[in-house]
């Protein structure tokens, strides 16, 4: 099921652990540059989304400074502080200085407009805090972090799939007195080197890749 954040600002780019090299190495096979592409896109999407379940939007405690809420308010405040000191401006002595420098810069020609610049500004920062005095974040709709493992790890199938990436046989594995990483597909042993998923045992990745393939696609 998917949950519901709140959007977020996503400044960085999420990228394979591994060399495309390293990659191929664990896979056992070659990975043409059309296939790493699609598996680099499919982690920045991973990535985005991880940034999402931990945006500050999706935090709305008053009193957090990492929080939506708390950063707002704060913006408007300052902005708030910034128009009272710019309405605190003797405005007489803007026009007399406007003047004495059109004097000199113009011969008294043209007027620089410092009045004209001066409330101008103030009026784009009033717009800006008219927008955001009750602003709300947008909402999204976000895998959660352990959809978004999946959904990875099927992408990253997907541009293996014709490269020779498979799964293992569950039977097959559970007839085993042991399995150890060299029992596993490379795509399996991938899925842990990537660290897509982290288990404790070669036996539970193989068992979370088969599930995780399973499921529909995200």
């Amino acid at each position: 099921m998917k949950r519901r954040v709140l959007g977020g600002n996503f400044g960085w780019v999420r990228r394979p652990s591994l060399e495309r090299e390293s990659a191929a190495a664990v896979f056992g096979a070659p990975i043409p540059s059309q296939s790493w592409a699609a598996i680099s896109n499919a982690f920045a999407r991973h990535g985005r989304n991880e940034d999402a379940l931990t945006a500050s939007t999706a935090n709305k405690n008053k009193n957090d400074p990492k929080g939506w809420t708390f950063r707002r308010d704060a913006a408007v405040k300052h902005l708030e502080r910034a128009i009272d000191a710019l309405n605190g401006i003797d405005h007489d002595f803007i026009y007399e200085a406007d003047d004495a420098v059109s004097l000199e810069k113009t011969g008294g020609l043209h007027s620089l407009g410092f009045a004209q610049a001066l409330n101008g500004a103030v009026d784009e920062m009033l717009r800006v805090v008219g927008h955001l005095a009750d602003l709300a974040p947008i909402e999204r709709a976000v895998l959660s972090d352990a959809e978004s493992r999946a959904q990875l790890a099927r992408d990253v199938f997907a541009a293996l799939k014709d490269h020779g990436a498979s799964v293992s046989d569950g039977r097959a594995l559970d007839s085993l007195d042991g399995v150890s990483e060299a029992d596993l597909t490379g795509f399996e042993r991938l899925v842990s080197a990537f660290g897509i998923h982290e288990s404790e045992t070669p036996l539970g990745t193989a068992k979370w890749t088969r599930e995780a393939l399973a499921q529909k696609q995200g």
